[in-house]
């Protein structure tokens, strides 16, 4: 999160800040801004920002919350699945979801995906030598899909997270590009994601193939979604 001093400045201050950075880690991914740079856009001196941001963490705090807080806003405008146990309802939401953040946020998504992290609770993937690896909740929808037969006893859990998270994380503009004439309207919320026919044709192709290497037995997935 971001640093005390950081916090402690005035709004109109951060908030010129936030902007910065994110207008800079969407172009630059891989380095941190300069001072000078940060100095221009906010109207504060470099030896004064010298202070706010002390460590290379200091600079992307503040994009972190950022993305995080456009991602609770926007979910919480969101009708989650009716049954929170059915795991391909799940995964076709959190495609959904991955769409519109891409429509409303794209620099903050296009961050995201540069540094292949979810900044949202409920999808929060953790490093390799995290010690809770094991409430990765991706993985625990893997593993709920599994003992209430959703998915196949024999796929590899691991390698299904990694997979989801790579899928939901990369597809989402390709997705929209399939959108065509329906984007702008998507972005505005006149039409509506999960109601538009055209464009759950489109999720039902995407589920169709996800589900194909996963699903508990072919044939149930095959009458349960078909068309």
């Amino acid at each position: 999160m971001p640093s005390e001093v950081f916090n402690n400045l005035p709004d109109e201050i951060k908030k010129s800040l936030v902007d910065a950075l994110i207008d800079h880690y969407a172009q630059y991914p891989a380095t941190a801004p300069s001072l000078e740079y940060l100095a221009r856009q906010s109207g504060l001196e470099p030896t004064d920002l010298s202070e706010v941001f002390t460590t290379p963490e200091d600079f992307f705090a503040p994009v972190q919350e950022a993305l995080h807080t456009a991602k609770l806003q926007m979910v919480s405008n969101m009708t989650r699945p009716a049954n929170s146990l059915d795991t391909f309802a799940y995964m076709r939401w959190t495609m959904q979801m991955a769409v519109l953040f891409e429509l409303k946020f794209p620099k903050l998504a296009k961050i995201e995906r540069d540094h292949r992290v979810s900044y949202l609770p409920q999808m929060q993937l953790p490093v390799a030598d995290d010690p809770v690896e094991d409430s990765n909740p991706y993985k625990d929808l893997m593993v709920q899909g599994v003992m209430h037969d959703d998915i196949a006893a024999w796929v590899d859990v691991d390698m299904a997270t990694f997979l989801l998270t790579t899928v939901i994380s990369e597809c989402a503009p390709y997705l929209i590009e399939r959108m065509g004439n329906k984007v702008d309207s998507l972005r505005d919320g006149s039409v509506d994601i999960v109601y538009d026919p055209y464009v759950q044709d489109l999720f039902d192709s995407f589920m169709d193939l996800f589900e194909a290497g996963m699903a508990r037995d072919p044939q149930i997935r095959k009458d349960y979604y078909s068309k």
